[in-house]
């Protein structure tokens, strides 16, 4: 075999082993965000996505000479979740939901992370009506009501069909909770 291609394959793969370490820590301090964006804690969120965002940074150093390994299962699942996190955040604190070119994020990252955030906002939603906040319920409502607006003109097929679906899913609980407010 040639020394060349196997020295080249072997630091691929050291690559790609770094890379998923590192996606495995991103992943889990985004998914603590989350955790910390369900109990009201900003600061705790914000802190979890600055050391996620570290952990990516990392792995687009690492993954520049081997572009391929950027889009491995696991470090795209770690850079939805980063996705989530930030567009949680800035939904529950804004209103608003973040554009892509605000994070490295892929598009199709994006969307899946969009998808899931929905999902957040029906567990924000179903807080506020325990606590009997209307108004925080028809504002999350008309957040993933626009969501799914948006993911609806795509025409999404596979793996983000299926985040589609969950989305329009997300959207049919939080208007049963609305109307059952109203009721």
């Amino acid at each position: 075999m040639n020394t060349r291609l196997r020295t080249s394959f072997t630091q691929l793969q050291k690559n790609r082993y770094a890379a998923f370490s590192l996606s495995q820590e991103a992943l889990r301090s985004s998914k603590k965000a989350i955790f910390c964006l369900q109990r009201d804690d900003d600061a705790g969120a914000r802190a979890c996505i600055r050391i996620a965002d570290s952990f990516l940074k990392r792995i687009l150093r690492l993954t520049r000479k081997f572009p391929s390994v950027r889009y491995d299962g696991g470090i795209k699942a770690a850079f939805e979740e980063y996705a989530e996190a930030q567009i949680c955040l800035s939904v529950f604190n804004t209103g608003k939901v973040p554009a892509l070119h605000t994070f490295a994020v892929s598009d199709e990252e994006y969307i899946g992370g969009l998808a899931d955030a929905t999902g957040e906002c029906v567990r924000r939603a179903t807080l506020s009506a325990t606590n009997g906040h209307l108004v925080e319920v028809v504002r999350l409502k008309n957040i993933v009501t626009h969501i799914v607006d948006d993911l609806v003109m795509l025409n999404l097929t596979g793996y983000l069909r299926q985040k589609f679906d969950e989305a329009q899913r997300n959207l049919h609980k939080i208007e049963e909770i609305h109307y059952r407010m109203k009721v």
